[in-house]
């Protein structure tokens, strides 16, 4: 057969580079599906946090007015606070729970919106929340201004990331 009658394929394949493109198809496969889980990890805690109390799984002893005695790490004395911090701020998102302490566990006080004024207190550790792929541990005690409503929020959804006074 004559050279310049033959079809010429435009990429050769050898045994390796074949291999090599296979790898790099499955990395790139690994990296949607980590995206996807990561994903799906964000919307799953979002919807978690924004629920209202006792809407996921079993509701936790109501218990308000004891400051949650029973439900661990919900009790004043498990995370004493005090008013150190003079900063203000607001929520970064619709309905964002108020609660009795830093922990999803704890009782709802009620839902906070973009538009009410916020006074920080202080900060202390707590359960961590994602928010957009951003792990928070922290929360921060505050005051609804005008309101003697107040008790913890994560930081995952205040629009400046809280308090930076240790509680």
């Amino acid at each position: 057969m004559n050279p310049k009658n033959a079809i010429r394929i435009p990429y050769t394949f050898t045994h390796q580079s074949s291999v090599r493109d296979h790898e790099e198809k499955t990395m790139s496969h690994k990296r949607i599906v980590a995206g996807l889980v990561a994903a799906l990890a964000v919307l799953t805690a979002n919807l978690i946090a924004q629920a209202p109390a006792g809407a996921i799984g079993p509701a936790a002893p109501s218990a308000e007015a004891a400051g949650d005695i029973g439900v661990q790490g919900c009790a004043r004395a498990d995370h004493p606070w005090s008013d150190k911090d003079r900063n203000t701020g607001n929520v970064d998102g619709q309905g964002v729970h108020i609660r009795t302490g830093p922990h999803t566990s704890c009782t709802s006080l009620g839902l906070l919106y973009p538009s009410y004024g916020l006074s920080y207190d202080c900060f202390d550790e707590g359960d961590t929340v994602i928010r957009n792929g951003i792990t928070f541990r922290t929360w921060t005690h505050l005051r609804r201004n005008g309101t003697t409503i107040q008790g913890w929020v994560s930081d995952a959804y205040l629009n400046d990331a809280g308090s930076f006074q240790h509680c």
